[in-house]
């Protein structure tokens, strides 16, 4: 539906509709399987929102390609792509996402304290807006959990993660800039968890 959608909206003077179209076709790509096609599509859809000045977009687009990447353990390209992300995301739902997203950056490469601060700030600031973990995305979220835990041990992991309940929305931000900023100064793991 979504590649009819792109095919029908193309020859439209409707740019951002398309691009966002072919976000939407990168992104069911990739969830089906062909990892390459969809990153292609959707790197052409962040140029298109780029280009645009589509920055809401861009933005939406930027956290898919950080879950590619990621899942490649590319994390310094993740974290480059969400540094981009977190200074064009302003509203608490997409905030939220990126410091999440984040906070599987910070425990992938190492830095396990701060990936739990990040853990809790999510956690504290889905309950504010009312959201919930997508299921979706547990698969991709608790190995990352899981890390962080193993690393810290459990009581240093829950009072990490209880601190980062406490953050407020700028302080998770800024927290989630330097893992954004600095991704390389902390160890990288050989693999991304499965």
């Amino acid at each position: 539906r979504h590649t009819e959608e792109l095919a029908l909206l193309t020859p439209l003077d409707k740019p951002i509709r398309v691009a966002m179209a072919m976000r939407n076709v990168g992104w069911t790509s990739y969830l089906a399987g062909d990892a390459v096609a969809g990153e292609r599509q959707l790197e052409d859809a962040l140029a298109a929102c780029q280009r645009l000045g589509y920055h809401h977009g861009a933005a939406a687009v930027m956290s898919d390609l950080a879950t590619v990447v990621m899942e490649r353990g590319e994390h310094i390209r993740a974290a480059a792509l969400l540094h981009d992300k977190l200074t064009l995301t302003w509203d608490a739902w997409g905030l939220r996402h990126t410091i999440e997203q984040l906070a599987e950056v910070a425990a992938a490469c190492g830095d396990s304290a701060r990936a739990s601060r990040l853990f809790g700030a999510a956690e504290a600031f889905r309950d504010q807006i009312g959201s919930t973990l997508a299921p979706s995305t547990h698969a991709r979220y608790e190995p990352y959990v899981a890390m962080a835990r193993a690393a810290l041990g459990n009581d240093a992991f829950i009072a990490a993660w209880a601190a980062g309940r406490l953050l407020s929305l700028d302080e998770a931000r800024a927290e989630a800039a330097q893992v954004a900023q600095a991704p390389a100064s902390v160890r990288s793991p050989d693999a991304a968890p499965n």
